[in-house]
């Protein structure tokens, strides 16, 4: 409301300046009938062939956005890409166009007293309107205030320090600590059950490759048949000999050594040998060591090895069975390998033969 009444102040202003041009023409009734004078006034412009060809955006603001009754300057006449001739032209249009509007009676000024007493409510009215840009002026002095106003406050707040920060919003951080006490309370409780999952899932892993070890030899012994000779009995004389004394069975002890490192080149061998069992790095054990040479069997996690079968069973052994299914291994007949010292290695000389079941 308060940007209309500015703007009704510049058109009356600007209509009082015309009033020389066209002073008899009644400015209430031009104003009412604005819109349509302007539409008619462009319809009187493109009439003429020369002003059609140049008129342009620039030439259609100002006759229906501008203030002034159409008036276009002399120094203006490039921005609408007129030249003096076209200018001329123009302007005799304009001020005949404006002689046409005070000579139609609706748009007559009045004469003799009600001339005056109009022109003195004009005044009047420019008058009030002028009061009213004041006080516009006065509310957007203020407006402009409260806008410095509310900045320097939401300065001020953002340069409070993090200890204010922290006691105008303790609840919230006393909350985000106590979340971060949780996690970390949950972090570790799930870290300490994920330790004791290991140590029983290794547990259970050795106790399992020694039952595997057992089965192996208990099956290794199973497959030995005794051998049985039979000598011819000859009659002899029955001699009365004292009875000899039995002597106590010699057992033999077997020391393992546990290989380590496979590779498949050259045939394959280990690359390291270790006095104890490993079972995340060692899956045979070797044994009757002489001379740089012994004999190695497979001793380790079934299920992991069979799972590597390609690098773990190909590389060193012979074997039976589906991969796929397999979860135990049985050593039928034991390997040998063969210390090479320029190499620091143990060749396979010959591979094991293992069953997969």
């Amino acid at each position: 409301m308060k940007m209309k009444k500015l703007i009704n102040i510049i058109a009356i202003f600007a209509m009082t300046i015309q009033i020389s041009t066209a002073q008899d023409l009644n400015m209430a009734k031009v104003a009412k009938d604005w819109e349509t004078i302007k539409k008619n006034f462009v319809e009187e412009v493109k009439k003429d062939p020369e002003l059609k060809a140049v008129y342009s955006n620039d030439l259609d603001w100002r006759i229906n956005d501008s203030t002034i009754l159409f008036e276009i300057k002399e120094s203006e006449y490039t921005n609408f890409h007129f030249d003096k001739k076209i200018g001329k032209k123009y302007e005799a249009l304009r001020k005949a166009y404006l002689e046409k509007l005070a000579n139609n009676p609706k748009y007559a000024m009045p004469k003799g007293n009600e001339k005056d007493s109009m022109l003195k409510a004009y005044e009047q009215q420019i008058e009030s309107l002028k009061k009213d840009s004041v006080n516009s002026h006065k509310e957007i002095a203020t407006l402009k205030q409260d806008v410095r106003n509310a900045k320097q406050k939401l300065s001020e707040k953002n340069n409070k320090s993090f200890v204010d920060n922290v006691f105008d919003n303790w609840i919230i951080y006393l909350i985000a600590l106590l979340e971060l006490v949780v996690i970390i309370f949950l972090a570790k409780k799930w870290m300490s059950s994920d330790d004791e999952n290991e140590e029983l899932h290794d547990r259970n892993r050795e106790l399992k490759m020694q039952k595997d070890s057992f089965e192996t030899q208990l099956q290794r012994l199973q497959n030995q048949k005794p051998k049985v000779e039979t000598e011819k009995e000859e009659v002899k004389p029955v001699v009365v000999e004292p009875m000899p004394k039995k002597e106590a069975p010699i057992t033999k002890t077997i020391f393992y050594k546990y290989l380590c490192q496979i590779n498949s080149a050259d045939g394959g061998f280990f690359k390291r040998v270790q006095d104890n069992y490993d079972g995340s790095s060692s899956y045979y054990r070797m044994f009757n060591i002489n001379d740089g040479e012994a004999d190695f069997e497979f001793f380790g996690d079934a299920e992991r090895a069979i799972k590597k079968w390609s690098s773990i069973l190909d590389s060193v052994a012979e074997y039976d069975g589906d991969t796929d299914t397999a979860t135990k291994i049985q050593t039928l007949q034991s390997g040998k390998v063969k210390y090479d010292s320029a190499n620091e290695r143990w060749n396979v000389i010959k591979k094991a033969k293992l069953k997969l079941y």
